[in-house]
């Protein structure tokens, strides 16, 4: 997700992407802690890894997203 195809979008797309990635990101932090609390059960550190780029890559598209709303704004 580039910044440039961000700006194309209206504010009010902007908004909802916003908040569908806001969700996404708020499910996939819940079932990471689901995850990761099993036991009795070995989590492979490759599965705490992985939520955590996910995580991370979600979190770099939420700040693209309201880079963008910003000048939008402006």
């Amino acid at each position: 997700m580039e910044k440039e195809e961000l700006q194309k979008n209206t504010l009010d797309e902007l908004e909802e992407l916003l908040n569908e990635k806001q969700e996404k990101y708020e499910e996939i932090e819940e079932e990471r802690k689901f995850v990761l609390k099993q036991t009795g059960r070995h989590i492979p550190g490759t599965t705490r890894e992985e939520y955590k780029i996910e995580l991370n890559r979600i979190q770099s598209q939420i700040e693209k997203i309201k880079e963008v709303i910003e000048e939008k704004k402006h």
